[in-house]
Order: structure tokens, then sequence, then C-alpha cells
């Protein structure tokens, strides 16, 4: 026990080492018994108080001053609010769908872009209007549509 926390405890619990919790009654105690003068004059100060308090009479309050000062007590207030609303988990199920319509999209404009041969002609050809496609084959190059 350090001598700041012996302080802390004869300010909350005053000189009587029966007052003291105890837990820390002995460790207390030991310090006491090898304090220093200035531990020795903060006990000797609450030993003061202590006697000082016992010496005034305080009346236990009546039942009537009781149920007024209850009467004037706040009511109780609703709980705090969560800091993160609860989860929609609904809207988890449109995020992923989302994700999957964006995946699918990316996935066809890759195809597209990358799917036209890099060299020779593997089946590519440009029609005669100048549109052309990957999908193109020898019978439609050759003027045979489906004939």
């Amino acid at each position: 026990m350090t001598p700041q926390r012996f302080r802390t405890l004869i300010d909350a619990y005053g000189a009587d080492p029966a007052r003291w919790p105890e837990a820390e009654r002995a460790l207390a105690q030991a310090l006491l018994d090898r304090a220093d003068d200035e531990t020795r004059a903060a006990w000797a100060a609450q030993r003061q108080l202590d006697a000082a308090l016992s010496m005034l009479d305080a009346e236990a309050p009546d039942a009537a001053l009781t149920r007024r000062i209850i009467a004037c007590a706040p009511a109780p207030t609703r709980p705090p609010r969560r800091a993160w609303p609860p989860p929609r988990w609904w809207m988890a199920g449109g995020e992923f769908i989302g994700a999957g319509i964006a995946g699918l999209a990316a996935g066809a404009l890759a195809t597209a872009l990358t799917a036209q041969p890099a060299g020779g002609d593997n089946g590519a050809s440009l029609e005669a209007d100048g549109v052309g496609t990957v999908f193109n084959n020898d019978a439609d190059r050759m003027g045979n549509h489906g004939e």
C-alpha cells in the first residue's frame, strides 16, 4: 500500500481501522506502523475529524420527510439509445444482389473488350457496312447468311 492510497482510504472510511475494507485493513495497518511523519499527521487529522463528527447528534429523518424527498426525485428516464442502429438484414440481401449484378456487368464488359482476336483471322470479320463481331463464322463471311 502506498501513502497516497492510505490517505484515500482514511478520507473515505475514517481513521478507525475497523471501518476500513477488510481486504486492505492489514496492509493499511502495516503502512501505519512504519509510516513517515506526513502519513501519521494525516491519520491524526482524520482521527480529530472523526471525533468531531461523532459529537454531532443528528436525528433520523421522519417518514414524511422521506416521502417528500422521494416524491421530488426525478422520474426514471428511458434507457439510452444504442450507438449503432439495429441491423436491417433485408438490406444486406439487396446489397449482395447489387454486388452480384455489378460483377456480372463488369465480367461481360471485360469479356467483350478482350474477346477480339489478337492477330490473324480467327472468325472475326467486318461486314460490308463496317459492323464487326467476334461471333461471325466462315459462312457469314462467304455471304451465306443462314440460307
